[in-house]
């Protein structure tokens, strides 16, 4: 199923305006494409994205703390979306983390099974990190799918 963009921006608690700020200044860059005229429409990997941008920027919802900027956060959700799509449907948490070589990262956690690749370490020295439950994401969207009668969200 694809969600037009008004009901995905409720779903995932987005402000639209602030997503359409973010798109035009390529703060989001993995927008769902659309022609001028029609209305955009987000798959459920798409939707999950824009909840973490949301959880992000409005320091709401499972995330870990304090709200990122939208270029920031964009980032981060894209890279959510991005991962997502390949395949990486075992994601647990991605964290955003800047090193004390003042080098920003996006890790992400796989849990306990990261078959050899490459996982955030949670007793890395970090100047500061930023998280997104990914698995605490998706069930948020499903309970709010639930209410509206909607399918749940199956990676």
């Amino acid at each position: 199923m694809d969600y037009p963009a008004t009901l995905a921006m409720e779903l995932a608690d987005v402000n639209r305006q602030k997503f359409n700020d973010a798109v035009t200044k390529g703060a989001y860059p993995c927008a769902p494409e659309t022609v001028r005229g029609s209305r955009r429409h987000f798959s459920p990997i798409d939707l999950v994205g824009l909840a973490a941008f949301g959880a992000l920027t409005n320091n709401s919802r499972p995330n870990s703390g304090e709200s990122l900027a939208p270029r920031q956060a964009g980032y981060m959700a894209c890279s959510l979306v991005r991962r997502l799509k390949q395949g990486e449907t075992d994601l647990v948490s991605l964290h955003y983390v800047r090193t004390p070589e003042n080098e920003n990262l996006i890790l992400p956690y796989y849990g306990d099974d990261d078959r050899g690749r490459r996982s955030f370490n949670p007793k890395g020295k970090w100047l500061s990190h930023y998280s997104v439950n990914v698995l605490a994401i998706i069930e948020w969207l499903n309970g709010r799918l639930k209410m509206r009668g909607l399918e749940p969200i199956e990676l």
